[in-house]
């Protein structure tokens, strides 16, 4: 009888644990159970938990690559080979930038950036950035990463402010390569006021 009940205090003692955070997930990525790498940590004191979460690294990355898009940093998140022909979708700040006439109902366009020509990319890349005034670091994660049809996609949404105090809301996604440092982005698009 007495080794039944420490069997049962035993079992309570470790669901406790894993309930509490203690354990590590079982996943192999070392915390997430579907082992896609660690879950980011909700820190109450920070109040921006997702801040390192890959997604988000990746995108800020992306956007702080285009305050300079002559060096090419963007291309880590955004080919532009014409050998590929993959889509982006973007909210076009007017019927003048690429596509900003096909917009559907939500501001959103879906454009193949490298069929741009150069003016159409600094359009594009102005569109993305809000003309210079997207402040990169300061995008927060409003919902977290959803997975998309495969385990490496990502889609979340998201906040941002601008150098003239706007907040703007919108959402990212993409695909993880499982560093900030590259991957696919293919999409930022942001609502519609």
């Amino acid at each position: 009888m007495e080794r039944l009940r420490t069997a049962g205090t035993t079992t309570a003692l470790l669901a406790l644990l894993a309930l509490s955070g203690c354990a590590d997930g079982g996943g192999p990525g070392g915390g997430n159970p579907d082992g896609r790498g660690p879950v980011p940590s909700a820190s109450p004191s920070t109040g921006r938990p997702y801040d390192d979460a890959y997604y988000r690294l990746q995108v800020v990355a992306f956007l702080d690559s285009l305050a300079a898009p002559e060096n090419g940093g963007y291309r880590a998140w955004l080919r532009d080979d014409p050998a590929y022909l993959d889509s982006f979708v973007y909210t076009p700040r007017d019927a003048r930038d690429p596509d900003g006439d096909e917009r559907g109902e939500d501001g959103a366009v879906s454009v193949v950036p490298n069929r741009f020509t150069p003016d159409e990319r600094t359009a594009f890349f102005a569109a993305l950035t809000r003309d210079g005034t997207v402040v990169p670091d300061s995008l927060a994660v409003t919902r977290p990463w959803n997975p998309g049809p495969s385990d490496s996609d990502y889609t979340f949404t998201f906040t941002v402010r601008t150098t003239d105090g706007r907040e703007l809301t919108g959402t990212a996604g993409g695909a993880h390569s499982g560093t900030p440092e590259e991957g696919a982005i293919t999409r930022l698009t942001y609502d519609l006021p």
